[in-house]
């Protein structure tokens, strides 16, 4: 796969996590409201959280887009940044719901600041319910589509035949890695030997 399509598919994917992210956070929120008996402090503080995380992914999607269209840059010192300003993002959040949490009692309306770390972990959520449930669900699909004779063997055995050359690739990239290994603790065998003559 070419660096086009890859980056193509790569936005694709990050697109359905915003969606299954934004899908959940109203969902758990609607949950939260009915539980906690209408009072809106837990999804709000809760809903905070969703949107700060998906800040936060947007920020590292865009260092990613930024890094991969100019070669130029240095992406250790852009991820650094990145990960700063999210840091910087997630602490005044989180800063603001504590104070906020910590005079609920002379408060009506205040942010609970449980609800909102707990939204901050909502796009990991999505990316591991995305990679263990809804791929486990399509590829036993995908699966069953090859079995059956459709076109999409065609396509698939092409995506095999690749992933069999990568496979070659890696191995023969390990066995070189090895055999220089070998070379490594041959030299260093010597070089005890030579030692322990003297």
């Amino acid at each position: 796969m070419d660096e086009k399509t890859n980056r193509i598919k790569n936005k694709s994917e990050e697109r359905f996590i915003i969606g299954y992210v934004w899908i959940y956070g109203l969902i758990v929120a609607l949950i939260l409201l009915f539980v906690d008996g209408f009072k809106i402090v837990l999804p709000v503080s809760f809903l905070l959280g969703v949107f700060t995380n998906l800040l936060g992914f947007t920020l590292t999607i865009k260092c990613v887009d930024k890094i991969q269209a100019n070669k130029n840059l240095n992406p250790k010192a852009e991820f650094i940044k990145c990960n700063a300003k999210k840091m910087i993002i997630y602490a005044l959040v989180l800063a603001i719901a504590g104070y906020s949490f910590s005079k609920r009692e002379n408060e009506t309306i205040y942010l609970n600041i449980f609800a909102t770390f707990a939204g901050l972990f909502s796009v990991k959520m999505m990316i591991y319910f995305k990679e263990f449930i809804i791929d486990k669900i399509f590829t036993k699909k995908d699966d069953k589509k090859i079995n059956d004779g459709n076109e999409e063997k065609i396509v698939n055995d092409e995506k095999q035949v690749n992933d069999l050359k990568m496979i070659e690739d890696k191995r023969k990239e390990l066995k070189r890695l090895q055999e220089e290994l070998n070379v490594l603790e041959e030299s260093l065998k010597k070089g005890d030997s030579d030692n322990s003559d003297n």
